[in-house]
C-alpha cells in the first residue's frame, strides 16, 4: 500500500518516439507541453525496437541524443521537470506495456498515485479505437494531442487533417479520457526532412544533436 494517500496524484506527460534522430519538432513539443499543460513531469521514452522501423540508430545514441536536446530546459522553473527514460529497454515494447511499466516505476519510487498524459499527434486518432489504442488508452488520463502540420502538393503548402469534434467528444467519453490540445502551430520538422535534405540537415537538429552525430560519421552515414 502506498504512504500518503491524501496526496494528489503526479501527473507525468509521457512522449514515446523513434526519436531517431530527436529534431526539433520533438523539441518544440516537449517544450511547449512543459510550458502549457499542468504536468509535473515529462517523460522521453525512446523506443527500443520498433514494430515496423528495422533501421534505427542504436538504442544508447538515441537516448544520448534525446538527453542533450531536452538539457537546456529540463530543470526549468517554470514547469515539469523533463527526463530522458530508458524503461524500453527493459520492457521491450510500446504502448501499454511501457506505459504500465512507467506506472510500476514511478508509483514506487515517490510512494504516490501516478496519472499518465499520452503525448501525440493527431494521427492518435486513426488507430484510438482499434484494440491496440483501447489497451493503451486504459493506462492513461488523458491525451495532449499536436495538431500535426502536413505537406500540400504545392511547394511549401501545408494543412491540418480535418477533426471530427463530436466523435473526439464521444471517444473521450466512451475510453474515460481527457483530450487536450496543443494550440497554436508548431513548425513542420520531421527526421524525414533530417534524412532526405543532405546540405541542410542540421537545420533541423538541435546544435547539441547535430554535434554528436558531426563526431559520429558512422551514425550520420545511416540516416
Amino acid at each position: 500500500e502506498m504512504e500518503q494517500q491524501d496526496e494528489p496524484a503526479l501527473k507525468v506527460g509521457v512522449f514515446g518516439g523513434s526519436f531517431n534522430p530527436i529534431h526539433l519538432g520533438h523539441v518544440l513539443l516537449a517544450v511547449t507541453t512543459q510550458q502549457t499543460k499542468p504536468i509535473h513531469k515529462l517523460l522521453m521514452v525512446p523506443v527500443f525496437k520498433h514494430a515496423r522501423k528495422t533501421n534505427l540508430l542504436p538504442f544508447e545514441d538515441r537516448v544520448e541524443m534525446c538527453k542533450l536536446a531536452v538539457e537546456p530546459f529540463a530543470a526549468t522553473s517554470g514547469g515539469a521537470r523533463v527526463e530522458v527514460c530508458e524503461i524500453e529497454k527493459q520492457v521491450g515494447q510500446s504502448n501499454a506495456p511501457m506505459l504500465k511499466a512507467i506506472r510500476k516505476k514511478y508509483e514506487s519510487e515517490v510512494g504516490r498515485k501516478i496519472e499518465l498524459y499520452w503525448i501525440c499527434g493527431d494521427d492518435v486518432f486513426t488507430w484510438i479505437e482499434k484494440p491496440k489504442g483501447v489497451q493503451t488508452m486504459a493506462e492513461v488520463a488523458g491525451l495532449i494531442v499536436q495538431r500535426r502540420l502536413h505537406k500540400g502538393s504545392a511547394q511549401d503548402r501545408f494543412y491540418k487533417e480535418p477533426l471530427d469534434e463530436t466523435r473526439i467528444r464521444s471517444i473521450a467519453a466512451k475510453l474515460n479520457v481527457d483530450i487536450s490540445f496543443i494550440y497554436g502551430e508548431l513548425p513542420h520538422f520531421s527526421s524525414t526532412l533530417v534524412r532526405n535534405a543532405p546540405g541542410m540537415w542540421r537545420s533541423f537538429l538541435p546544435q547539441s544533436v547535430a554535434k554528436y552525430l558531426e563526431q559520429k560519421p558512422e551514425l550520420l552515414a545511416k540516416l
